[in-house]
């Protein structure tokens, strides 16, 4: 559905609340709704919210059973419980799957609201094309879709304006939590899953499975403050299609 603009706005227009048009006289580009992305965005993330807790929990079973048996020597994949390993293998491939879904959701919702705020007119320190090859880059993708949302959340609000970034410098620190938490999972997952190579006795894996299950904590706390996230900047893009919605008459966004 393409983008449709009614009449001149009038005289008693609130837009200048909301941020300026970005090509005066003119209704701006193509808006692309995001509302319906993010509430998917969001049950995703809560959905994996609740694998990490059953995990963590299924998790603690299996490490007090290691615990217990740190000292008989016995080779681990001969004698661990199933009943215990077999649903955390399960939680895993769920995890990764549903992971995998949330990866294709948030791509795309943080491209289009990337484009909104483009739209907008207001500053962003790389474009659109990095919202996607911000998170798949390498090195770059430990820093890039930080500052992406980032400008993204600051962009979203309704009195951001348009312009430089300079013309907006609210902080938004829930991000360098949510990034760090992020990272955090990240390392500490990638560390305990090293040292599961090798790993033959009872004994030698109490150390992974520690570290797994430590990793489900910042894992649960990025999941947290990703919902705050999505769910604030896809309100805030709401409010300024409102704004424009009430300055320019008709303004649909495409789906």
């Amino acid at each position: 559905m393409s983008l449709a603009h009614g009449n001149a706005p009038s005289e008693n227009s609130d837009w200048n609340r909301h941020g300026d048009p970005p090509v005066a006289g003119t209704a701006p580009g193509p808006l692309l709704a995001v509302k319906g992305l993010g509430k998917a965005l969001v049950a995703l993330l809560w959905a994996n919210i609740g694998i990490a807790v059953v995990t963590a929990f299924a998790q603690m079973v299996v490490l007090l059973w290691l615990t217990n048996r740190d000292s008989d020597g016995l080779d681990y994949a001969l004698h661990r419980p199933l009943g215990l390993t077999v649903p955390v293998t399960a939680l895993g491939i769920a995890s990764t799957l549903l992971t995998l879904a949330i990866v294709v959701v948030w791509i795309v919702w943080q491209y289009r609201a990337t484009r909104n705020v483009q739209v907008w007119g207001v500053g962003m320190r790389r474009g659109t094309g990095w919202a996607i090859a911000g998170w798949l880059v390498p090195i770059v993708s430990l820093w890039f879709p930080a500052q992406g949302m980032h400008d993204l959340m600051r962009g979203s609000r309704p009195d951001a304006s348009s312009g430089s970034l300079a013309g907006y410098q609210a902080a938004e620190p829930l991000i360098g939590w949510w990034w760090f938490s992020y990272l955090a999972t990240r390392i500490s997952a990638a560390v305990g899953a090293v040292l599961t190579i090798g790993a033959v006795t009872n004994s030698d894996w109490l150390t992974p499975n520690r570290i797994l299950l430590v990793s489900h904590l910042p894992a649960i706390a990025a999941g947290l403050m990703a919902i705050r996230i999505v769910t604030l900047t896809t309100e805030r893009q709401e409010q300024r299609m409102e704004a424009a919605r009430a300055y320019w008459g008709s303004l649909t966004p495409q789906q």
